[in-house]
């Protein structure tokens, strides 16, 4: 029994053991799966950490390309510092292919062999790694640079120590533009994570790249654009002040000053000038100028012989003969457009007129365009700009050529209008002069036409020469009396006119009008004979009195009268009275018509 007892003694001690050893086996198994767990963990946290890394970078990586879209520069330098920090590396460059290289754009990083430089180019040779993988579109991992095989494949690639490199294409729609190329100056191979990390890198690179481009082709069409814009605003503006000033000139030809205002306000406007100045010339005598400023200010005076031309700032210039040392001088001595970016820039001895009319009036830059017509100069346009010295455009120059084309064309019409109306007026004086002459011949011809045919009939023959003047002279009243004696006899009477009747006698004496005619052998032209007749014919006004009581109060008054004497071989004979019932006095042509008529009688 004690041997059985022994014997589970040991039995018991033998599984006590046994016991003991599992339990160890088992925490020995517990503490290498806690050892793994806590690998897997630290992994785990690093790849956590890694990956918050380069979502952080993306991130950063996008907000740049988001805030300057127009400009790559900062976003490869971002992305030249992530690809280097989260590989571990130190340094990294991005490459942009440019004709026949590759020419470095960003950097970061760096080390005595491999400096970080944006300065650099590399030939796009087969023998570099980064031109291989721009030529071949794919990456090119070199784990150890100084493996011979590397120096073998790219004999020019240098330094040749043991460090590790890749290279990334950066690819845009197949095509490479550019490469990734990241360093580090030991022997480490790139994990297949980090060069899909840095493939991401190279394709945000060709995002911002891209980015730029477009942004750079959309700011550069977007400026094209507004430059087209700006000239079509600008010619349409120019072409509507051109056919303004046409207008004007169209519907004006002999309004010189309306012309030259219009034209003026146009060319300092689109001239983007502060004054303008318009000289006429003849020959080369100054003879005005039209002044207009940017405030639309003018002044308007005549200079004698200047056919209305308009005076301004320079009037002691006004009658002078055209200066030597005068911007717009030179301009029509020389037929050609002069432009003086800076007058304080010229010599005093090359403009001094100019450069005193700057010092006085504050101009500094000029421009003086000549007014051709037919190759000869008939004045000139000055164009300043006060103050700052601010040259005019081609553009500028161009237009203001044509606004002195349009002033040529603006005084040229306002010449052959003054012209052609004074022609007119010489024409129409003549055909005056010929009707009158026609109707005094032909009121002559009748007459004595009335003679030939009735030499015996003298009542005939007055009466045709009564109707005669009347026609002739627009007259109310015609009269005509001989002298009986120490009397005059009316002898015939326009129709019913008022007065002395056929066959009445009156005393020659100067208290009449016939009267006074006869005894001095002079015409009279009274231009009213109300204002004078109380006066000078008191026996003419009695019988005016008489007649309006006989005829009643409705009988028209003689206003204006021309007695003219009937003169025979010196003596006066008779009168001819012709008058109208209005204030409208006989002109010197009328009197000599009817003085031509009367003598037949």
């Amino acid at each position: 029994m004690a041997d059985d007892r022994a014997r589970g003694a040991v039995a018991m001690a033998d599984d006590h053991d046994a016991r003991i050893a599992q339990l160890e086996a088992e925490n020995a198994e517990l503490r290498r799966r806690e050892a793994v767990l806590v690998a897997e963990n630290a992994e785990l946290a690093a790849e956590r950490t890694e990956a918050q890394e380069q979502r952080t970078a993306t991130a950063e990586i996008l907000r740049i390309i988001t805030a300057s879209p127009t400009d790559a520069r900062p976003v490869l330098d971002a992305i030249a510092g992530s690809a280097m920090l989260l590989t571990d590396s130190t340094t990294a460059a991005l490459r942009i292919g440019e004709g026949d290289h590759l020419r470095n754009v960003a950097a970061a990083g760096g080390f005595d062999e491999v400096p970080a430089s944006i300065d650099g180019i590399r030939p796009l040779t087969g023998r570099l790694p980064s031109a291989r993988a721009f030529l071949d579109r794919r990456t090119i991992h070199v784990p150890d640079r100084s493996d011979p095989a590397f120096a073998a494949e790219f004999p020019d690639s240098a330094p040749r120590g043991p460090w590790a490199s890749i290279t990334v294409p950066l690819l845009r729609d197949g095509a490479a533009i550019g490469v990734l190329d990241v360093y580090r100056d030991h022997v480490q191979p790139y994990s297949a994570r980090e060069i899909a990390l840095l493939e991401t890198f190279a394709d945000q690179a060709v995002i911002a790249i891209e980015n730029a481009r477009l942004f750079g082709e959309l700011e550069q069409r977007n400026a094209e654009l507004q430059e087209s814009n700006r000239r079509v605003t600008e010619a349409l503006e120019q072409q509507t002040a051109t056919a303004e000033v046409l207008r004007v000139i169209a519907s004006s030809p002999s309004n010189l000053e309306r012309v030259l205002d219009a034209l003026m306000e146009s060319a300092v406007r689109l001239c983007a000038a502060d004054n303008l100045n318009l000289f006429r010339l003849d020959g080369e005598i100054i003879r005005g100028f039209v002044a207009y400023d940017v405030g639309g200010n003018i002044r308007h005076s005549w200079v004698p012989g200047s056919e209305g031309v308009l005076v301004g700032d320079h009037d002691e210039l006004v009658g002078s003969r055209l200066p030597d040392g005068l911007v717009g001088a030179c301009a029509v001595r020389e037929r050609r457009t002069i432009h003086v970016p800076d007058l304080a820039l010229v010599s005093d001895d090359e403009y001094p007129v100019s450069k005193e009319l700057a010092r006085r009036l504050g101009n500094r830059t000029v421009l003086a365009v000549p007014l051709l017509r037919l190759g000869e100069a008939i004045g000139f346009l000055t164009f300043t700009r006060k103050h700052d010295a601010r040259p005019f455009t081609d553009s500028e120059i161009a237009l203001a050529s044509t606004f002195a084309d349009q002033a040529v064309i603006a005084i040229e019409n306002a010449r052959l209008f003054q012209e052609l109306e004074q022609r007119n007026t010489d024409l129409q004086e003549s055909n005056r002069l010929v009707r009158e002459a026609l109707s005094q011949q032909t009121a002559t011809a009748e007459v004595l036409r009335v003679i030939a045919s009735s030499p015996t009939d003298l009542g005939n023959v007055l009466n045709t020469i009564v109707e005669s003047a009347a026609r002739l002279c627009r007259a109310d009243n015609v009269g005509i009396s001989r002298v009986v004696g120490n009397e005059y006899e009316r002898v015939a009477n326009l129709r019913q006119s008022p007065g002395p009747s056929v066959g009445q006698r009156l005393p020659l004496d100067r208290d009449s009008m016939s009267g006074r005619a006869i005894l001095e052998k002079c015409t009279l032209n009274i231009h009213d004979v109300q204002a004078i007749v109380e006066q000078e014919y008191p026996v003419v006004a009695q019988n005016q009195r008489h007649s309006q009581q006989r005829l009643g109060p409705t009988m028209p008054l003689t206003r204006s009268i021309l007695m003219i004497p009937l003169i025979r071989e010196g003596a006066a004979v008779g009168s001819l009275a012709v008058s109208r019932t209005q204030v409208r006095p006989f002109t010197d042509e009328e009197t000599a018509l009817l003085e031509a008529i009367s003598r037949p009688a």
